[in-house]
């Protein structure tokens, strides 16, 4: 569109000379400048309004990859607590049988016995329960996160091409 103010100007003196009156020519050159302007700012605006949807898109991207890493390693935590809680009760239970055995506290009171082992099995899958839970409640966490990134996004898109489209309107006026 820079060249047709060229030639606009160029054609200026050219009009004005062969009879056409100048205030016809600086309207019509008016007019293409005022025009030339609205598409150089609606280019402008179009290209910042992709820049930042391009930006948000990565930045999307990179974040649903981080929320999968911090998911996966979520998941090895889990898996390993777990483990260490179940060889932990192993040893829990095998310590308290012998301290049972060295007790002489075998046959007559093996209701007993069974009781004390029932309640660290409880306990260490009560444990467990809310190892679970917490981890459960890192992955929402990590979710919602993505899913609050998308929305600002949405939002500051659509800002965006509203303040442009105000812009363009108030240009037009």
């Amino acid at each position: 569109m820079g060249t047709l103010a060229g030639i606009a100007s160029a054609l200026s003196p050219i009009l004005t000379g062969a009879g056409i009156p100048g205030a016809v020519v600086g309207f019509g050159t008016q007019y293409l400048n005022q025009r030339i302007a609205r598409d150089d700012l609606r280019r402008q605006q179009d290209q910042a309004l992709v820049q930042l949807q391009s930006k948000q898109r990565l930045d999307e991207e990179q974040s649903a990859q981080n929320a999968t890493l911090e998911k996966q390693k979520i998941a090895n935590e889990t898996a390993a607590n777990e483990l260490r809680r179940r060889q932990a009760l192993k040893r829990a239970v095998a310590r308290q049988k012998t301290l049972f055995s060295a007790q002489g506290l075998g046959g007559e009171d093996a209701g007993s016995n069974e009781a004390v082992l029932l309640g660290l099995v409880n306990s260490s899958e009560e444990e467990s329960a809310e190892t679970e839970r917490l981890a459960n409640l890192r992955r929402q966490t990590l979710d919602q996160s993505l899913s609050q990134q998308k929305q600002k996004n949405l939002l500051e898109s659509t800002q965006l091409a509203q303040r442009q489209s105000l812009a363009r309107y108030i240009l037009e006026s």
